[in-house]
């Protein structure tokens, strides 16, 4: 239960920063030691990339090649 709360935070502080950072309605999922990161956009820079990956890594402490991040277009 302890576990899952702590995942369940890292996922929340994770977002709120992506959002702080300019990644509107990013989500994160947390599981078996990996992250997945779905961006609203239709692709990703370089430079996007990166901020992306530091900011998983600081919030979570989960390594860059354990990282997957995937823009994808939200139409409303």
């Amino acid at each position: 239960m302890l576990e899952l709360t702590d995942i369940i935070d890292k996922e929340n502080a994770t977002e709120m920063l992506l959002e702080a950072k300019g990644f509107e309605d990013a989500v994160v999922f947390i599981s078996d030691g990996k992250a997945e990161v779905v961006v609203n956009a239709p692709s990703l820079t370089d430079q996007q990339l990166a901020i992306i990956e530091s900011v998983v890594k600081e919030k979570t402490g989960i390594e860059v090649k354990n990282i997957g991040i995937n823009p994808v277009v939200i139409e409303e």
